[in-house]
């Protein structure tokens, strides 16, 4: 009966293209009297997978179910993995990813220590369910992950299929650069590994990110994405193709009643599939689209939508950090540990028990023992259960001033865009100018606020991360061609109060405006070198370009532009002293005494 067994689950492999004749062949294996229990678990495992292959899920659950608990009886920690995998491909089919996450997370405890494929097999599912569930972060560690160990132990062909999801969970987070860099990196390792999905995947992957980065896209490009559409019937890839064809519309100004047309309809059936993601991107392209064409009123109802939707997408993402099913995983885990050492040390307190029969003298100490065991357990669970209760304090605090950080951003980039949206119905070039300038101070302030919700430590800034934001904001703001102008950037690593960060922030932001705006006319080339240094509690801010340079420090004092009252008032909020230099350019050093590092 053995090698009968044995027999049919070798013949399946040559059926490994006819679903149908491994079924017949493994419902017949299963049937077979006197199997041992790992024959047959590997029996039900492999006729799970294939009536999973055929979509017929309720009985590839049943026989995962009878090889899931043979290989949990039996310990097999080669059979427990295959058969969670089972299990969670089976569940998201079903859609139901919180129960393939779990089967997901048991069967990775259960890989060996050497790697092999099938870890990296694993942490790619695990990122994909995560994904599925909203739970980007995780969804990044995982496939990070993957990538890593592929990498390390030469499987380079794996990589290909990793590659993707690195770049989506890239552009979920708005890095379109960063994204771009993986789909590119992984689409030159796709030659090694041939697979119909990837040549979607890809292709998908890059054109988005050169849309959203305002990158041209060829009508070769797009032709050849829409033939691709056809090819797959995944709804989420359909989808963003369709809104990739809208964005190359709007890139070659379609007509107005084009783009309703199909901005409406996208709405409609994203809306009706929930594709959150989607929907937000779709309505940062109509946002760009109507404010090209200066239809004002549907611009600032596009940009409405889209900070709708990103709250929305924000809070989701907070919300698995608190309420983590990866976490709840663990604790069940824990459990059952707790229980298994309960069941010991009640077999213990017998065996104790006993012995106080023939042991009486050390019977009172053991009954005090006890007792004071007893009070010191009930202690430890009260203590524990305050410790539970705070940490879901703080983790509840450290979620509403994301929330609140991330909302204040928000609102902030709204009267960024509704100032510039202001500024392009204004002919008189100095009022322009005035308003362009606001918003420029309005962005510097809403950086701050977009690196505390996205740090670890809501407590502070960092003023390096903060000044190459800013940086980039202002060198797209004045149109300035990185290539002529030189940055020198030498910054400590600093943590500045938020208090201390919103003045210090709105002064980085006049004095390097003024040098873009003022230093470098006619297009000429210079250097611009910025650096801050704490010496003996004192911070240095320098900031020197070699352009044509300014008046002498009396004439900057009393220059009256607005721009240059700000500088004095935060600089005298702060404690600082200001010196401008005019020696072959410009060079001004403030030493601020009043700041608080985070």
């Amino acid at each position: 009966m053995e090698a009968e067994a044995i027999q049919a689950l070798n013949v399946i492999y040559t059926f490994k293209n006819d679903n149908a004749a491994r079924v017949s062949i493994l419902n017949s294996a299963v049937k077979i009297q006197g199997l041992s229990d790992k024959n047959y678990a590997d029996a039900c495992s492999s006729l799970a997978s294939s009536l999973k292959g055929r979509s017929k899920l309720d009985s590839a659950i049943f026989y995962a179910n009878k090889a899931y608990t043979i290989d949990k009886k039996l310990n097999d920690t080669l059979g427990i993995p295959t058969t969670c995998s089972i299990l969670a491909g089976i569940y998201i089919q079903k859609a139901e990813y919180e129960t393939a996450l779990t089967y997901l997370l048991e069967g990775e405890k259960h890989l060996g220590k050497n790697i092999t494929p099938r870890h990296i097999d694993y942490y790619y599912d695990i990122a994909t369910v995560m994904l599925n569930l909203g739970n980007v972060d995780k969804a990044k560690f995982y496939i990070t992950r993957g990538i890593e160990l592929a990498d390390k132990n030469g499987y380079k062909s794996t990589q290909s299929f990793l590659y993707p999801t690195l770049g989506k969970v890239s552009e979920l987070e708005g890095n379109y650069e960063e994204a771009l860099a993986h789909y590119r990196k992984g689409e030159k390792l796709k030659r090694r590994a041939h697979k119909k999905r990837l040549d979607i995947l890809y292709p998908v992957g890059i054109i988005s990110c050169k849309l959203n980065l305002n990158q041209k896209v060829s009508k070769s490009e797009i032709d050849s994405l829409l033939v691709l559409e056809k090819t797959t019937n995944d709804a989420y890839l359909r989808n963003k193709i369709r809104l990739q064809h809208l964005g190359y519309l709007a890139q070659n100004d379609v007509s107005l009643s084009e783009f309703d047309k199909q901005y409406s309809y996208l709405s409609t059936k994203l809306l009706d599939k929930g594709f959150l993601y989607i929907l937000k991107d779709l309505h940062n392209t109509a946002y760009k689209y109507y404010t090209k064409k200066e239809e004002y009123k549907s611009a600032i109802n596009s940009l409405n939508q889209f900070v709708e939707y990103e709250n929305q997408l924000y809070s989701q993402r907070q919300n698995h950090r608190i309420l983590d099913i990866e976490a709840k995983y663990n604790k069940e885990v824990d459990k059952r540990t707790i229980l298994q050492l309960s069941e010991s040390n009640e077999t213990q307190a017998n065996i104790l028990r006993q012995r106080t029969i023939y042991l009486v003298s050390f019977g009172i100490g053991l009954v005090l023992i006890s007792l004071l065991s007893f009070f010191l357990f009930k202690y430890y669970r009260k203590v524990r259960s305050q410790n539970t209760l705070i940490s879901n304090s703080l983790k509840e605090k450290d979620f509403l001033l994301r929330e609140i950080h991330h909302r204040v951003k928000n609102n902030l980039q709204v009267i960024s865009s509704l100032l510039s949206l202001q500024a392009r119905q204004i002919d008189d070039q100095h009022i322009q100018k005035a308003i362009n300038e606001g918003r420029n101070r309005v962005r510097s302030m809403a950086l701050i606020h977009q690196n505390l919700y996205q740090n670890e430590s809501l407590s502070g800034v960092s003023v390096e991360l903060y000044l190459s934001n800013l940086l980039k904001e202002l060198f797209s703001t004045y149109n300035i061609d990185e290539n002529k102008i030189n940055l020198d950037l030498d910054i400590e690593e600093i943590n500045l109060d938020v208090d201390t960060m919103v003045p210090f922030g709105l002064i980085l932001n006049e004095l390097v405006s003024n040098c873009l705006k003022h230093a470098f006319p006619g297009g000429r080339e210079g250097n611009i070198k910025i650096s801050l240094k704490d010496v003996d509690e004192v911070l240095n801010l320098s900031v020197v370009d070699n352009g044509v340079g300014i008046g002498n420090e009396i004439d900057f004092q009393e220059s009256k532009t607005f721009g240059n009252r700000l500088i004095k008032a935060f600089t005298k909020k702060l404690n600082a002293d200001l010196e401008v230099l005019n020696q072959e350019g410009t060079t001004i050093n403030i030493k601020i005494r009043n700041y608080k590092r985070a």
